[in-house]
């Protein structure tokens, strides 16, 4: 057959291997249309990964007689492989001897080694920084790449393009500028060009790898270029309403919210059922004025049913640093009716998955999808246990307004505007306007701790009373969480709601199956 050039997926590597099967003479390539250097090369009964270039190819190693084996390298882990395997070989001795000089990055390089060096832990003013899939997502967000292919994307970012292969010594203050005007929007603007910055200046920082040698740093005295007067406009209304969101939601807004959350989830049936992780993790927001991002990431092994160092019949939540905004460990204490949104949270899921996908799956997480199969990704790379996404959240306020496919009426209308950050506002007034609670307790039940001495050795240990009491302040938290949810839960029952609210009814229908309107 040759040479091809395709997307490959599960389709292309079955028919290599059924060539390798027949004996077919001669070799086949399959040249990857979404990283121009990998290739799939089938040669008698052999069929393997190579990264191919101009000046040497090399083999990434066999793909596996059976796509679902542990052993094999999927198309989406290869693309991965292949661009850190060109990032190390052009900046290597080996290749800069090969090649008689140091090769100097171009934009594209510099994107796939930047990312290379967030995946993973790296150092920071000499604390050591774990990678945060948050900060990865909005880093490939603001250059462009694909986060299916791990490659450029010009539909994404169409002002970028001309960028890709420019050689880091030949960009200059003009072609940055012209790049960055022509993005649409003031913050994706400023965002671009605040990662753009960081990683040029690490890129000069590291010339022995990048060649990245110029007289002196131009890039930092670039900013963001001046709004049009329409951008200005729609800032201007932005700020005025988040203005009047934070000063217009009070906590008896939160627990109307929550009565009519509950009343739409009861009226919703076959398709349109709303997914138990959604469900809850409304309460749990309401409950804990939690952030969307750290309430999906409250992992079942993190919650401590029966907190003995607390109140009688409360519990623990922790999340690690790498899941928290702030990139510290947090820990909440969690109130009966906590422990009953998270339990039921998690005994409706497994009812359900028993139906619809059978017995014997487990998850992980406390506010688990109902999907058994992450959109990303390619064939067998795509992980089959995900917790609900932070905008499925958002999505079911969304349905809830009627400004999905649905067509039922705005259960919403007569609150305040809103979103769901906007509990943590709400949040915010009530304690700091409590007769009795202090402003620190306030601050260390939303997790505006201050930073950890990371001189006392006892600071990030999860055992010590030390941790419990003083590092995480939890008897300040425990106050602030006892004011707060207990306020929460008047209100609902003020608005017409029913405490405790009821876990699905056994059996649930198979409809998960199917795409719904407020799943996960």
């Amino acid at each position: 057959m040759g040479q091809v050039r395709v997307k490959i997926d599960q389709t292309i590597i079955e028919k290599a291997f059924e060539a390798a099967r027949s004996g077919a003479a001669g070799r086949d390539i399959y040249a990857d249309t979404e990283q121009r250097s990998l290739t799939l090369v089938r040669r008698g009964s052999d069929v393997g990964w190579y990264v191919k270039t101009r000046d040497f190819t090399r083999r990434l190693g066999d793909v596996a007689k059976s796509y679902k084996s542990k052993d094999a390298l999927p198309p989406r882990a290869a693309r991965e492989a292949a661009a850190r395997l060109l990032t190390e070989l052009r900046t290597s001795p080996k290749e800069r001897e090969e090649t008689a000089s140091t090769r100097v990055w171009t934009w594209a390089d510099c994107v796939t080694a930047r990312l290379l060096l967030l995946s993973g832990n790296r150092v920071v003013a000499r604390r050591i920084k774990i990678p945060s899939a948050e900060t990865l997502s909005d880093v490939r967000s603001a250059f462009g790449i694909d986060r299916k292919t791990g490659t450029f994307s010009a539909a994404k970012r169409p002002s970028l393009t001309v960028l890709q292969d420019i050689p880091l010594t030949a960009l200059n203050a003009h072609v940055l500028g012209s790049a960055i005007r022509a993005i649409n929007g003031v913050r994706p603007r400023e965002k671009f060009l605040a990662y753009a910055k960081s990683m040029l200046t690490w890129a000069y920082s590291n010339s022995h790898e990048s060649g990245f040698v110029v007289p002196a740093p131009w890039w930092p005295q670039i900013e963001p270029p001046q709004p049009s007067s329409e951008e200005i406009s729609i800032m201007q209304a932005n700020a005025e309403k988040l203005r009047s969101r934070k000063t217009g939601f009070r906590v008896q807004h939160v627990g109307d919210l929550l009565a009519r959350h509950e009343d739409f989830c009861a009226g919703k049936v076959a398709e349109e059922k709303i997914s138990p992780g959604i469900r809850w993790g409304i309460w749990w927001i309401a409950l804990t004025a939690n952030r969307r991002g750290s309430t999906t990431l409250l992992e079942r092994t993190n919650v401590q049913q029966n907190d003995a160092l607390g109140e009688d019949g409360w519990g623990t939540a922790l999340w690690t640093e790498g899941q928290m905004k702030a990139r510290k460990d947090f820990m909440l204490p969690v109130p009966p009716m906590g422990l009953h949104v998270i339990n039921s949270s998690i005994a409706d899921w497994q009812a359900l998955i028993n139906i619809s996908h059978g017995f014997g799956h487990k998850t992980k997480w406390v506010f688990a999808s109902t999907r058994r199969e992450q959109r990303d990704g390619v064939g067998y790379d795509r992980p089959t246990d995900i917790a609900i996404h932070p905008s499925s959240l958002a999505d079911h306020l969304r349905n809830m307004k009627g400004l999905k496919e649905s067509a039922h009426p705005n259960i919403l209308a007569g609150l305040p505007d809103f979103s769901l950050h906007t509990v943590r506002s709400a949040a915010t007034h009530f304690l700091e306007n409590y007769p009795g609670l202090s402003a620190a307790a306030s601050s260390a039940f939303l997790g505006h701790a201050p930073p950890l001495d990371d001189k006392d050795p006892e600071a990030r240990s999860r055992t010590t009373e030390k941790f419990y009491s003083v590092t995480q302040r939890m008897p300040l938290k425990t106050l602030a969480m006892k004011a707060w949810s207990e306020a929460v839960l008047d209100a609902y029952l003020k608005a017409g709601g029913v405490w405790p609210p009821r876990p699905y009814e056994v059996p649930i229908r198979k409809v998960y199956r199917t795409k719904r309107s407020g799943g996960s």
